[in-house]
């Protein structure tokens, strides 16, 4: 099983990129413009890794 990997990065190209790169090293990706929209990934399903940016809009690294 693919492990899953959370990535939380306002900023889309950046985002887009983290994506691509553990996409090909074989990681299920989900992905949120802020830590906001991020909590929805945390429903008790798995999560193996969250990659967080610290300064974003609506809820930050740290609150998240």
């Amino acid at each position: 099983m693919k492990k899953r990997i959370v990535v939380v990065e306002d900023f889309i190209t950046s985002r887009q990129v983290i994506r691509k790169t553990l996409e090909k090293m074989g990681y299920t990706v989900e992905e949120a413009s802020d830590g906001r929209e991020a909590l929805k990934f945390f429903d008790g399903s798995k999560i193996d890794m969250v990659i967080s940016d610290f300064n974003m809009p609506n809820m930050d690294g740290a609150e998240l």
